[in-house]
């Protein structure tokens, strides 16, 4: 069995390309019910685990970066019901914004991502 989630953190990094520099553009804040829920699986997976129902194989963790290349896949994003405030420069991002249709800006954010690989005892 695999499990992805990501870290527990209030808060992604949002990053904006303009033409071809790349810039730290803000914050993008997460919901906290999102995060209890993280936590909530984290502790049934650790129960089963001490139960010896599964094992351990694998764990990891790694940096997942997600692109906007269009102002509605931007709202949309924005518009999810876990995500929460954005705590951004506005004109960095209203300047990528602007620039995406000519292929020349974009949106991304960066979150830590945890993946555990279980499996069951012999």
């Amino acid at each position: 069995m695999l499990e992805i989630h990501p870290q527990p953190q209030r808060h992604r990094d949002i990053g904006v390309r303009i033409r071809d520099r790349q810039i730290h553009g803000g914050r993008l804040g997460r919901q906290a019910f999102s995060i209890d829920e993280i936590l909530a699986v984290r502790r049934v997976l650790d129960s089963i685990v001490l139960e010896g129902l599964l094992r351990t194989e694998v764990e990891t963790e790694f940096e997942c970066i997600r692109y906007y290349d269009t102002p509605d896949a931007w709202a949309s994003r924005l518009n999810q019901p876990k995500v929460g405030d954005l705590e951004a420069d506005e004109s960095l991002i209203t300047a990528a914004l602007e620039l995406m249709p000519h292929g020349n800006g974009e949106i991304f954010e960066t979150e830590l991502v945890r993946a555990v690989r279980f499996s069951r005892p012999a």
